[in-house]
């Protein structure tokens, strides 16, 4: 059983994704990559848009062409950007480490807009289990 402390409400991490998507905005207009910088998502994240899709196929789209590029950059480094926090693993040079920045971000607004939306999903399961036990009284 997973068990966890809720350690910020839901509109906390609905403005923590807003900031975040803004970051990764700005981080993918710096990127040396049109791909990126001119990427479809990009109005829609300097918007704050967080919902974005719920399919969230263009999200994804964002993330495999991301880490596509940097294992193009450096050979293995998709592997590391999958497991780890990759401010660990900066580049020196300015086109990797740009890329590189894109990523970071992305990973952050991933992680902020999942845990939104779970957040989400969890109330709407609350809100159905309280109907729930109200129509149970009233019989």
């Amino acid at each position: 059983m997973r068990m966890f402390e809720k350690s910020m409400d839901t509109q906390e991490v609905a403005v923590a994704a807003i900031g975040a998507a803004r970051d990764l905005a700005d981080a993918m207009k710096k990127a040396p990559f049109e791909k990126i910088s001119r990427h479809e998502l990009l109005p829609a994240l300097e918007a704050g848009e967080i919902l974005l899709d719920q399919s969230s196929e263009h999200l994804e789209a964002l993330v495999e062409l991301v880490l596509e590029m940097l294992e193009e950059l450096a050979p293995g480094y998709r592997e590391i950007a999958l497991a780890y926090d990759t401010d660990g693993f900066q580049f020196a040079e300015g086109i990797s480490e740009a890329t590189r920045k894109v990523w970071a971000r992305l990973d952050v607004f991933r992680g902020l807009r999942q845990r939104l939306l779970d957040y989400m999903e969890a109330e709407r399961l609350l809100f159905r289990l309280n109907l729930m036990a109200i129509e149970r009284q009233r019989l």
